[in-house]
């Protein structure tokens, strides 16, 4: 069964064919898809861009959750303008988090993708990994049974450094977190391209301080590994 979803994004015009090439299959399957632009609108992206104008992610992608309310069984998806599917496509990668029982998941990245976690790269002989981390971008997706303590995005994120935290604390609730590598996407751009990195790493590197993980220390573990001979993940045996 096709799951049902919601595609929020921020872009910017010079990605429009990238992000328009991800948004497909999702259009394909009647997913509603409500897109915010930077700078200048994408022409075949129109009718799905309903605004126009600087800001940051998380507070632009606020703007369209307000706008469009998911319905009750709808997965939300937030994605960046500059990644790709190398196999798969989102909608696959969604069905497969809802395989594996994943309240919160991002698709794993090829290994010459550009990425910032090493438990991002893809592994061998994995349908998809229990984690206790995952990352706030390009791609993530979240479950319609969670969507209530994740949406909307705390205010003043900024570009989300460190939400991955606020993520981490919802394993004690129940959510599972998990990374998808069946359906592997390759980032197109460098680290904090886009944008000055220098506040959000301030930030992150205090939260982390707080927390007694400096540098992401023992925070990101892979718990369990969905093989492609199980018929289902371990987790839910």
């Amino acid at each position: 069964m096709t799951p049902s979803g919601v595609v929020y994004s921020v872009y910017r015009r010079r990605n429009g064919n990238v992000l328009r090439r991800l948004l497909a299959p999702a259009q394909e399957a009647g997913w509603t898809v409500r897109l915010w632009a930077l700078d200048e609108e994408e022409p075949r992206l129109r009718e799905a861009t309903l605004g126009i104008g600087p800001g940051t992610k998380f507070d632009l992608v606020n703007r369209l959750v307000t706008d469009t309310d998911p319905a009750d069984d709808d997965h939300v998806v937030v994605v960046d303008d500059d990644a790709v599917f190398l196999r798969g496509t989102i909608v696959s990668f969604v069905a497969k988090m809802a395989a594996a029982g994943f309240g919160l998941a991002q698709p794993a990245h090829v290994l010459w993708s550009n990425i910032s976690h090493r438990i991002t790269w893809m592994r061998p002989f994995s349908k998809a990994r229990l984690t206790t981390f995952v990352e706030i971008g390009p791609i993530f997706a979240i479950a319609p049974e969670w969507r209530e303590a994740v949406l909307p995005f705390p205010g003043g994120l900024g570009m989300g450094w460190g939400l991955e935290l606020e993520w981490m604390d919802l394993q004690e609730h129940g959510c599972r977190l998990g990374i998808v590598d069946s359906t592997p996407i390759r980032h197109l751009s460098q680290f904090a391209a886009a944008y000055a990195p220098d506040a959000e790493i301030e930030k992150l590197t205090r939260l982390l301080e707080e927390r007694g993980a400096p540098g992401w220390r023992g925070l990101r573990r892979t718990l369990g590994t969905w093989r492609p001979w199980h018929r289902r993940p371990p987790w839910l045996d």
